[in-house]
């Protein structure tokens, strides 16, 4: 069931991963072929329990996609 302690419990732990996933999100926003990068996932819905990942989809320009891979796996 949901209480209001899991509620709090989740609420931390997706700040938390907001947080550290901040300035790695800064950093790929900053390669000029990236147009666009979306949180999505349990983190994106304010939902992420303590071993949950940070789901991204990253839209690039046409034929960049493995360089966006490489600087993202690089990061």
């Amino acid at each position: 069931s949901i209480t209001k302690q899991s509620i709090k419990k989740r609420l931390f732990y997706t700040k938390c991963k907001e947080k550290r996933a901040h300035t790695y999100l800064f950093l790929l926003s900053k390669l000029p072929f990236v147009l666009l990068i979306g949180l999505s996932g349990s983190v994106a819905s304010y939902n992420a329990q303590k071993n949950d990942d940070i789901d991204l989809f990253i839209v690039t320009q046409s034929c960049k996609m493995w360089s966006t891979r490489a600087a993202a796996v690089a990061l």
